[in-house]
């Protein structure tokens, strides 16, 4: 992570995702059957351009930014919100009810990312 951190975010975030799609490319090359082939529509490409971009590219960028400005450590940590934010997402856009084991789990998530940040801040003063 040392080179990284000299490198800048754009740059990392390209090689990382060109070196999953090459192996994304093999894997599904010798693993997929017979396939039969139809044009795809504009709109698919549009989709497949904007999943590209904004749900990989972006997030990628954002990501290696914050290794470069706050370190590895703390955002690996920010990897453990993913599974909260999306539950508490999907509750508010369909109106379902979260049962008490996910809320039980996410107290766990969030109290371990809590016990984590005050246990670097009590080394910091040590």
């Amino acid at each position: 992570l040392n080179r990284v951190q000299k490198e800048h975010p754009l740059i990392v975030a390209r090689n990382v995702l060109t070196m999953a799609s090459i192996q994304l490319i093999i894997v599904a090359l010798i693993t997929t059957t017979r396939m039969t082939y139809k044009a795809p529509s504009p709109s698919i490409f549009i989709a497949v351009i904007y999943l590209g971009v904004m749900c990989a590219g972006v997030v990628y960028y954002l990501y290696m930014t914050s290794v470069k400005n706050a370190g590895a450590v703390f955002t690996s940590m920010t990897n453990y919100l993913v599974p909260a934010v999306g539950v508490l997402i999907a509750a508010l856009v369909t109106n379902e009810s979260i049962q008490t084991t996910t809320w039980l789990a996410l107290g766990i998530i969030l109290s371990a990312l809590l016990l984590n940040q005050m246990v670097e801040k009590y080394e910091q003063k040590t």
